[in-house]
């Protein structure tokens, strides 16, 4: 058996001893259980009725872990289930930076449209930052959130790119913004503009 078929096994059966705690009436329950490491076990082999005994019973409070986990691998009904539970938008930014960085396309989409748009617009520099960062400074991450135009319409996806483009903040990656100025500047917007009216 192989390294990482011992390691799938032995998560499994951690798994089931959780599911079996939870089913056991509260009188004989006299193990201590970590429901955070459980809700992170449970969410990475998409054991949808175990997060949701760890998180009604077990009161599992944390959700980001998990939910970045998700975001990188492209469980979308581990990130579905986490939506419909109340995650906090802050905690669905940086799923949706984590899921665009690893080209999860599905994911970003589905999160795009379940964080609110005025949360998503007060992150905007953030989000792309952040993307490009946990891409290890790939830009597949940020050209995909610009292509799906995050913010809502191209107009404003163009605008904070040319923000970024012409910030001369030091955290702001050289890479980073020559990708923006060269593909999504204002000036680039205007000039594919007028190569659009030319043809």
């Amino acid at each position: 058996m192989s390294t990482q078929a011992f390691w799938k096994q032995l998560n499994l059966a951690v798994l089931n001893l959780f599911a079996s705690f939870y089913s056991l009436p509260s009188k004989k329950k006299n193990l201590v259980v970590d429901v955070e490491l459980a809700l992170q076990y449970a969410s990475q082999f998409g054991k949808i009725r175990t997060m949701e005994c760890l998180v009604v019973e077990g009161q599992a409070t944390g959700f980001l872990n998990p939910l970045i986990s998700a975001a990188k691998q492209g469980c979308m009904p581990v990130i579905q289930w986490f939506v419909n539970h109340g995650c906090q938008n802050v905690h669905l930014v940086v799923a949706l930076a984590v899921a665009a960085s690893n080209n999860q396309v599905d994911i970003t989409t589905y999160l795009l449209h379940h964080i609110p748009l005025p949360f998503l617009t007060s992150k905007r520099n953030k989000i792309i930052k952040i993307t490009y960062s946990l891409g290890g400074a790939s830009l597949q991450g940020v050209s995909l959130l610009l292509q799906l135009n995050f913010l809502g319409d191209s107009v404003a996806t163009y605008v904070v790119a040319d923000k970024i483009a012409r910030s001369d903040e030091d955290n702001v990656a050289y890479k980073l913004k020559v990708f923006l100025q060269e593909q999504w500047s204002e000036a680039a917007f205007l000039e594919g503009m007028m190569a659009g009216k030319n043809h």
